[in-house]
């Protein structure tokens, strides 16, 4: 029976900043809640205990590398722990954080299948997060806004290494960016760069698109990473998103297109991310239900 590495990080989004072209010069610090959190409902709620799986839960707070800024120390240890658990043969949840940490997943998926492995990445994501550090003119840039472009090696090659345990980039052919409905041209242009597919919106809502798309990235991969971010959602299932985001898709066909990457077989980390923004009393709760909703589906059609 497999096992599920359940990865709890309870910090609260705080900007962590770069500031240069060279992302070098980095500014960055730890949160923690002032109100309720996500976390404390899939406690309370048991959510966990229904995978009908053993589980063990880690909790990521970059005490071992307490020497180091916070920006290298918290995705040094989720390299880590998502490394030593796919090694057990374990699957992997990130319940809560922010896709700053997507290359640090990415880096400890390749630390423990190697370098030769075809790793593949769905990033299910109202924007691209596909920043060009060395083509930008928006500074200071967020470590939010550079997590795609750097898992290509487009950027913050670096920190990909030293801080995330990446030992190669993950070629465009395996990364479908699914919906990126507020992605500016900036983003469009780099996507390009980067040649990732595509599925926008519209396509995103169509069925026979989203499985063929899902199939072809399938095909070319033997281990997927599903990264979830709560902008997805339309506002009414997301009331406590750090800001509004229009458009967004109903709850109910975010879980269906997660079931069909789920049915590949080839998933083992799937991080849930940017639900928590430390607004539980201003819509978080709403935020909470909808991520639950996720959870329980993967847990239901993870293979």
């Amino acid at each position: 029976m497999k096992e599920f590495q359940i990865l709890e990080s309870n910090h609260v989004y705080n900007s962590w900043q770069i500031l240069d072209h060279t992302g070098t010069r980095c500014t960055s610090s730890l949160r923690t809640h002032k109100q309720r959190s996500i976390l404390d409902d899939l406690h309370e709620k048991r959510v966990y205990e229904k995978a009908g799986h053993p589980f063990d839960i880690i909790s990521i707070t970059g005490k071992r590398y307490k020497h180091l800024p916070v920006h290298e120390a918290i995705p040094k240890s989720f390299s880590d722990e998502v490394c030593k658990s796919l090694q057990e043969e374990n699957l992997v949840l990130i319940p809560h954080g922010y896709c700053a940490y997507a290359p640090a997943v990415i880096g400890g998926m390749q630390r423990a299948y190697g370098p030769q492995a075809r790793i593949g990445v769905i990033w299910i994501d109202a924007h691209y997060d596909n920043v060009i550090l060395e083509h930008t003119k928006e500074f200071p840039a967020t470590f939010v806004s550079i997590p795609l472009s750097a898992i290509c090696g487009c950027t913050m090659q670096d920190w990909c290494r030293d801080s995330c345990g990446m030992k190669t980039w993950i070629p465009g052919e395996r990364i479908l960016a699914a919906d990126g409905r507020l992605s500016d041209e900036e983003a469009e242009q780099n996507k390009e760069i980067m040649q990732i597919h595509n599925v926008n919106a519209k396509q995103f809502e169509d069925s026979e698109t989203w499985l063929n798309a899902i199939d072809q990235i399938s095909m070319q991969t033997d281990f997927l990473y599903v990264m979830i971010d709560a902008d997805i959602l339309a506002e009414e299932y997301v009331a406590g998103y750090y800001e509004s985001e229009p458009g967004g898709h109903s709850l109910r066909r975010v879980v269906h297109n997660l079931k069909d990457v789920l049915q590949t077989g080839k998933v083992k980390v799937l991080s849930c991310f940017c639900f928590d923004f430390d607004k539980y009393e201003q819509g978080g709760n709403v935020n909470s239900l909808s991520e639950i909703k996720i959870i329980e589906t993967a847990f239901k059609n993870w293979k």
